[in-house]
């Protein structure tokens, strides 16, 4: 059987995660023995990304011989990418062309521009599976996760009919570029690594340096999993329901402070990794629709929930929030807040569901969601 898959992906219409789930789902398709990926450049936070969400969809992960070739074309391959895959057990990696690009001051005469991931089980026989993932995609949690990216998964799982069979050898063959490139790359040792340092620029700008990278990178414990979080944070619009608002502004006024689910804070910008209660994670620009811009905050609440402020209401907010539904729309300067009654809200759980990031909360039933 052969089968042939597009994977879209784009963070500004809501297409996340697709490179990273067509990799994984190719790598849980078979018992695959081993995996060759070739890559321009590499992060640190894709590396890791990469590892631990094959780790959790693929039983045999551990199982796999690895093997790498990654470019430090240019110096934006991260140092620290190169040695967590050569780090890991049944993982080797290597650089093309690696002591020529050393010697040239990182300015590559040809550069290396693949973005291959090939799935094998066994060596070359007939009759046993094959997956390669093939686009534009570098090994970079952007490039996962968010960035607009294309690549094309093709599969052959036994048993093959004649047509099958026949480009499937006709793949392997063109994969046979591997051999000699391999056999020519550099290894990385500790005195490569530290040659590599030396020669690279203290700071290189990586597709992992954006906004939505950064609030997951490197935060080991966080609020939401990445799957989820990326999508949230590279959403459009975020929307509430709210029950009743804690008076926080008196007695008998109207309260400003709506509880969140955790980890909404990543779609107002801010961080994924966990805090301690009652910590604030910061200041956002917030205008109510007909009235002035003003400055509010969000903060991790004592009750486990993202706790946002709100303009005040009748001053720069509606009369009220409370059996209400939130809309926030990200503009370029601020967030824009809408409130409307149950009725008014239809749009927004239509396309949060086309989009699927459409929820409810656990217990309370009250309905969130995200769209672009």
């Amino acid at each position: 059987m052969h089968e042939l898959t597009l994977a879209t992906q784009d963070g500004q219409i809501g297409l996340t995660s697709k490179i990273l789930d067509a990799i994984s789902s190719m790598s849980a398709a078979r018992e695959f023995t081993r995996l060759r990926v070739a890559v321009a450049y590499a992060t640190v936070g894709g590396c890791k990304d990469l590892f631990n969400e094959l780790n959790r969809e693929c039983s045999h992960w551990g199982n796999i011989e690895k093997e790498w070739l990654v470019s430090i074309d240019f110096g934006t391959t991260d140092p620290n990418a190169l040695q967590f895959l050569r780090d890991h057990s049944k993982s080797s990696i290597r650089v093309p062309n690696g002591q020529h690009v050393l010697a040239r001051k990182l300015k590559p005469t040809q550069c290396f521009h693949p973005k291959t991931y090939w799935f094998q089980e066994g060596d070359d026989e007939s009759g046993l599976g094959l997956g390669v993932f093939s686009g534009s995609a570098n090994l970079t949690f952007s490039g996962l996760r968010h960035g607009t990216e294309h690549g094309v998964s093709t599969l052959w799982v036994p048993p093959h009919g004649e047509v099958d069979e026949k480009h499937r050898t006709s793949t392997l063959a063109s994969l046979g570029w591997w051999e000699p490139t391999w056999d020519s790359a550099t290894e990385v040792t500790d005195a490569f690594l530290n040659q590599y340092k030396t020669t690279r620029p203290p700071k290189v700008r990586t597709d992992d340096d954006d906004d939505v990278a950064q609030q997951f990178i490197d935060a080991d414990e966080v609020s939401v999993e990445p799957r989820a979080g990326v999508a949230w944070a590279t959403a459009r619009c975020f929307w509430t329901q709210t029950f009743k608002i804690v008076e926080n502004l008196g007695g008998g006024r109207p309260g400003n402070q709506v509880d969140c689910v955790r980890g909404a804070r990543v779609f107002f910008g801010f961080s994924a990794r966990n805090v301690p209660k009652n910590t604030v994670l910061g200041d956002i620009e917030m205008r109510y629709v007909g009235k002035g811009q003003v400055t509010t905050s969000v903060r991790y609440g004592n009750n486990s929930m993202d706790k946002v402020n709100l303009p005040i209401p009748d001053t720069d907010g509606p009369p009220e929030y409370a059996q209400r539904w939130l809309h926030f729309e990200r503009k370029e300067d601020h967030f824009e807040l809408t409130v409307v009654d149950s009725a008014g809200a239809e749009d927004w759980r239509n396309r949060s569901k086309e989009q699927g990031m459409y929820y409810k909360t656990k217990g309370g039933g009250r309905e969130f969601g995200f769209y672009s």
